[in-house]
């Protein structure tokens, strides 16, 4: 008789180590046409989150008898139990986006790009002037392109840029940075 129920002695040892959340309740219970629907939005999230790093969720409910939400998750990606169909192998982000494509929203996924990375950085501008200033440090881009980017003017980004303790050097000729300076103290002498 084995020691654990299940087990079979004669069988060489194979040990997976996983996590397991087990969730009860005695409620009212779910139909089978809600668990397996796509606007059963909670539910297909739990599925996403559980299959991402090579889990499993399983879904036991009867109407009238409560519901039993039991999610395995692998404690080394070794051991990951992944039994994927091709759609579940992309992320749910690449399948909104080709679904927004699908739908007529936009022509392409780099206009929908495009049109994510405007928000994101309108919501968060302080991301677009750290991305100005990786692309100048990587001379992708001038050091006014890079202000523009921002949505600084040059003077404000070039403080900025004092600021952190970046130093800019300018390629100037010199006949070019004589001229500049006596405009400049002829305009304020």
């Amino acid at each position: 008789m084995p020691r654990w129920p299940g087990v079979n002695p004669a069988a060489p040892p194979s040990l997976k180590i996983c996590l397991v959340l087990r969730v009860q309740d005695n409620g009212c219970g779910i139909g089978s046409e809600t668990l397996s629907s796509p606007l059963s939005i909670g539910l297909t999230g739990m599925r996403e989150r559980a299959l991402l790093p090579g889990g499993q969720l399983e879904i036991r409910s009867q109407p009238g008898s409560g519901t039993t939400i039991e999610v395995r998750l692998p404690l080394s990606k070794n051991e990951a139990v992944v039994s994927l169909s091709e759609s579940d192998k992309t992320t749910l982000l690449e399948r909104e986006l080709a679904a927004t494509v699908r739908v007529g929203l936009f022509r392409n996924e780099a206009e929908a790009v495009r049109e994510v990375l405007d928000t994101f950085f309108a919501a968060k501008p302080q991301y677009r002037i750290e991305a100005a200033l990786a692309m100048w440090k990587a001379d992708e881009v001038s050091l006014e392109r890079a202000a523009e980017i921002a949505g600084m003017n040059f003077f404000r980004f070039r403080d900025l840029m004092i600021q952190r303790g970046i130093t800019v050097e300018l390629d100037t000729a010199e006949a070019d940075a004589r001229a500049q300076s006596q405009q400049i103290h002829d305009r304020f002498m």
